[in-house]
């Protein structure tokens, strides 16, 4: 009785903390919780001596809170009366998975490895040393990461001032402190390009000065100012091309006037500029200003250039702070602000190759957490609705992409101890079964209702217990109705007898006797009444019994019939003709009764069928048809008001105030706000009805949007009474679903009618 009562405490507990009640709300447990909710469930198993239990959920409060002292504590007094041969196993493969952990510089994860490790086995060395050995590598490697992050942003910013020479030596300082970072590596590669780039430049310029300078010689100045300025475009922060091309110019002023040289130079500046080339186009606007000062097309281009240089030094810093901080965030796994900034940097530069690549990781690592995420939700899901073998599946599909996951190895030992606690139900349940049944069929009464009533607290909604103790009852009922049937029998008779009227005691005791064939004082009493009966008495009497019997058969009045062929054959009982006809009446008695049990049993299964499908409107007419068949059983009546209770307390709409007379021909209509969709698959309207005629009638319910009819049903009252109520389940019709009505409409045909009552219910 232990076990059972904890497993019960164990279901309760899921089904509070999970959401998992007939309302079925959905919560996330929280993870205190979940700790919690372990260390109840190893202190129940450690209460029953399940050693191997407890100590399952003791390590699952560990794998929430791995630094919690308390579930250590009881582990390693579980070891002092259970061993686990699976530990040894275990501790190496911890220790295992801790070294390669911490090989790959992973130390949180390795020192969760670790402390595993010392729960198999506190007293090792190995896992300690490890610990301390990872905790001195934790503040190194964050030292480094810091002097990492700081070298990378001065690195950043000499590259972006161009000062290469600097930036590759803090680039190379930073891959030294963090090998396996790839991002300075990449960086040197584009400075040593850059370097080769800058060597062949050079090559070239000296090549340029050199055929230049030949030129100049030989006075070429046409070629030797071609040959300059092509060194200066090269390296504009040269002197020697640029004072070269303003002696060749200085000496060829001598023979152009001062507006050709003016018109030329601003003719070479402006092709140079629509080239892209500023700096020589700068060199030739500001000879051609110093040509004409006044002139402001040289200014407003010069002008220009030094906005085009300066935008060029922001784009350059703001690339550098943008995979700054995009660097920052994706240390610290913030994958959202870090591929923000790496899409901003790639915006600035679109050949920027750190930024291409982070973009990527980042948008792998996002697909896989919500892959992982959509895992996780589909398996909640599951869980919330009861699919426990499906969700079981999912969380260890979840547990496969990321190992150590708390909630999918906290909801695996929920879902197991659920499907362990509903599999010991199934048992109780199946025992209480079949010890009802033998019980009945033994005609144990009282023993058989206990077992079948445990069973229907074990599971409510089975319609079995529920059928057999209703025909327990009705057969209880019916020997108990039977026993004052007798006593009311012996109790006319006895007073028959006493005032000498034999003949009606006489069929009075065979009544008795008909209820109870065992009583002796009946058939006494029959003996001597007979004896005190004269011959010609009891032939009248006889005759009188006859006809009786004879009028109500031939009016279908069986029962009736029956009575009266008892009384003649308790007057004469040696005639046949009695006796036959009692055994004849007595069969269909019998089979109608039997018939009657059977179409009542079938109702009830009906009934009970619809109420589970929460189809009221059909389970109510089922459970009147059985209670039509069987009006001493209370069952029928009982389920209707149960389910009438239910949807009055789900009410959505109460359109009906006080009573609203519709005349035969009228129809009123009742406003109301649109039910939500999400409650109109399974809705009902409630009318009470006063009709002014007890003739059969019908009216209609309609229902609709604005000006616009919907929909409709047609509803029958079959008389006999003035008023009558209806449940009627609307979202049985399409378009009460799909369209968002806002009116009710009722129309009298037949009669004029009373609405007391008209209600919008719920029917979940």
């Amino acid at each position: 009785m232990k076990s059972v009562s904890y497993s019960r405490i164990i279901y309760t507990l899921l089904l509070l903390s999970l959401g998992h009640v007939v309302a079925a709300q959905t919560t996330k447990t929280s993870a205190a919780a979940q700790y919690e909710n372990a260390i109840i469930r190893a202190e129940q198993f450690m209460d029953q001596r399940n050693y191997r239990q407890a100590k399952a959920e003791y390590e699952n409060a560990l794998k929430i809170d791995i630094s919690a002292s308390y579930p250590r504590m009881k582990l390693q007094q579980i070891k002092q009366f259970y061993s686990d041969t699976q530990d040894e196993t275990r501790y190496n493969q911890f220790i295992k998975q801790g070294d390669q952990f911490f090989s790959r510089q992973d130390y949180d994860k390795a020192h969760e490895q670790y402390e595993w490790a010392l729960i198999m086995k506190p007293t090792e060395n190995y896992p300690q040393g490890r610990i301390k050995e990872l905790e001195e590598a934790k503040i190194l490697l964050l030292q480094k990461r810091n002097a990492y992050s700081r070298s990378v942003a001065i690195a950043d910013s000499l590259y972006a001032k161009k000062d290469y020479r600097q930036a590759i030596n803090e680039y190379l300082y930073a891959s030294g402190l963090l090998p396996t970072e790839t991002y300075p590596r990449k960086k040197i590669d584009e400075l040593n390009k850059i370097f080769d780039s800058a060597r062949k430049e050079l090559n070239t310029y000296d090549q340029a000065i050199a055929d230049a300078d030949q030129a100049y010689m030989i006075q070429d100045y046409f070629s030797a100012l071609a040959g300059y300025r092509k060194a200066l475009k090269m390296r504009p922060y040269e002197s020697y091309p640029a004072n070269m091309i303003q002696r060749i110019s200085d000496a060829q002023a001598d023979k152009l006037t001062a507006e050709e040289t003016f018109a030329k130079l601003l003719a070479t500046a402006d092709q140079l500029f629509a080239s892209s080339d500023y700096a020589t186009a700068r060199l030739n606007y500001e000879q051609a200003l110093r040509l004409k000062p006044a002139e402001t097309h040289p200014k407003k281009r010069i002008t220009e250039i030094e906005i085009i240089f300066a935008k060029r030094a922001e784009t350059a810093e703001s690339l550098a702070k943008a995979l700054e901080l995009g660097e920052q965030h994706f240390e610290k796994k913030e994958y959202a602000q870090a591929l923000s900034q790496f899409e901003t940097a790639k915006k600035l530069d679109a050949n920027n190759i750190v930024a291409g690549e982070r973009i990527s990781t980042i948008r792998d690592i996002l697909k896989q957490t919500a892959d992982f995420e959509s895992i996780v939700n589909q398996a909640d899901n599951l869980f919330n609705e009861s699919a426990y073998a499906d969700a079981r599946k999912k969380y260890e599909e979840a547990l496969l992409k990321r190992p150590g996951h708390t909630h999918s190895a906290t909801r695996i030992a929920e879902i197991d101890a659920v499907l362990a606690y509903l599999a010991e139900q199934e048992q109780t349940y199946q025992q209480a079964i079949t010890r009802a049944d033998v019980a009945n069929k033994a005609k144990e009464y009282q023993t058989a209702l206990t077992q079948y009533r445990l069973a229907g607290s074990i599971k409510p909604d089975e319609s079995y217990p529920i059928l057999q103790i209703s025909s327990i009852n009705a057969f209880l009922q019916q020997e108990d109705d039977n026993r004052k049937a007798f006593e009311a029998a012996i109790s006319k008779a006895d007073q028959q007898f006493s005032e000498g009227k034999y003949q009606q005691a006489i069929v009075s005791y065979q009544e008795a006797l008909s209820l109870n064939t065992e009583n002796t004082h009946a058939r006494r009493r029959i003996d001597e009444a007979r004896s005190l009966i004269s011959q010609a008495e009891t032939d009248a009497a006889y005759e009188k019994a006859l006809a009786e019997a004879r009028f109500n058969e031939d009016n279908k009045r069986l029962v009736e019939a029956w009575k009266a062929y008892q009384a003649a054959s308790s007057l004469k009982p040696n005639e046949s003709l009695p006796k036959e006809k009692m055994a004849a009446l007595g069969a269909i008695l019998e089979a109608e009764k039997r018939r009657i049990r059977e179409v009542y049993e079938k109702a009830i299964a009906n009934g009970n069928r619809y109420y589970e499908s929460k189809v009221f409107d059909q389970a109510i007419e089922a459970y009147q048809e059985a209670a039509s068949l069987m009006p001493d059983v209370p069952y029928p009546n009982e389920m209707i008001e149960k389910i009438r209770k239910y949807i009055e307390d789900r009410l959505l709409a109460d359109l009906v105030s006080e009573p609203v007379m519709i005349a035969v021909g009228d129809e009123k209509k009742f406003s109301f706000q649109p039910v939500e969709m999400r409650v109109r698959r399974n809705t009902y309207v409630i009318i009470k009805i006063n009709f002014e005629s007890t003739e059969p009638s019908r009216f209609f319910l309609n229902y609709g949007l604005g000006d616009q009819r919907s929909g409709g049903i047609v509803m029958r009252n079959p008389g006999g009474r003035t008023s009558n109520e209806f449940l009627i389940r609307v979202s049985a019709q399409d378009r009460w679903y799909r369209v968002d009505n806002n009116w009710l409409s009722i129309f009298a045909e037949g009669t004029g009618v009373s609405v007391t009552q008209l209600r919008i219910s719920a029917g979940d």
